[in-house]
């Protein structure tokens, strides 16, 4: 017998965006329904991490606003999810693998 375990999340379960500095690992998170822009630095000092106004910038706010336009979409005969690695769910959870 085969057994297949995968996972998927919905646009509309995701709450928040979050960054965390490679450096220092501090980590800056917004309700996604709150979010505006995109850190371009840490307080730490680790150096710039993005432009304002720059592509990585744009990239980001974009996928926010995508995010924002799949997650109205409701009244569609279909739903959209996107598939993550098995154990993701566990470590974001605080459940241990």
């Amino acid at each position: 017998m085969t057994v297949e375990t995968k996972s998927t999340i919905e646009f509309g379960d995701i709450q928040t965006i979050e960054f965390e500095c490679k450096n220092c690992h501090f980590v800056r998170s917004w309700p996604i329904d709150a979010f505006q822009a995109p850190p371009h630095e840490c307080a730490c000092d680790s150096g710039l991490w993005m432009a304002l106004g720059g592509d990585t910038y744009s990239k980001i706010k974009h996928a926010v606003s995508f995010i924002h336009a799949l997650k109205a979409m409701t009244k569609e005969p279909f739903s959209i999810r996107l598939g993550i690695k098995n154990g993701s769910l566990a470590h974001v959870s605080g459940e241990k693998d």
